[in-house]
């Protein structure tokens, strides 16, 4: 059996001709990879639930009145902004 001519060239062409078939596995994987899903843009309303701790005097009292006043504020904020269009 007679071997090919360019078979018997050395190691160089070997290499080059791996490193090329690397260098096309390469490409065509990038080129082929599929894009990533877009991540979803609106806001998404979550039913939750919080709870102040207070002392006897409830949410009217001195500490707790502040805190309360913004909990309320904060809640209103965050479902107007989800009920409408505009970024908050």
């Amino acid at each position: 059996m007679r071997v090919p001519s360019w078979l018997l060239a050395g190691r160089t062409r070997w290499y080059v001709a791996g490193a090329g078939v690397l260098a096309l596995a390469g490409v065509l994987t990038w080129i082929l990879w599929p894009e990533p899903a877009d991540a979803p843009r609106e806001r998404r309303y979550r039913n939750v639930t919080a709870c102040l701790l207070t002392d006897s005097q409830g949410i009217t009292g001195r500490d707790a009145a502040p805190v309360w006043a913004g909990t309320q504020e904060m809640s209103l904020r965050i479902l107007s902004c989800a009920c409408s269009s505009r970024i908050c």
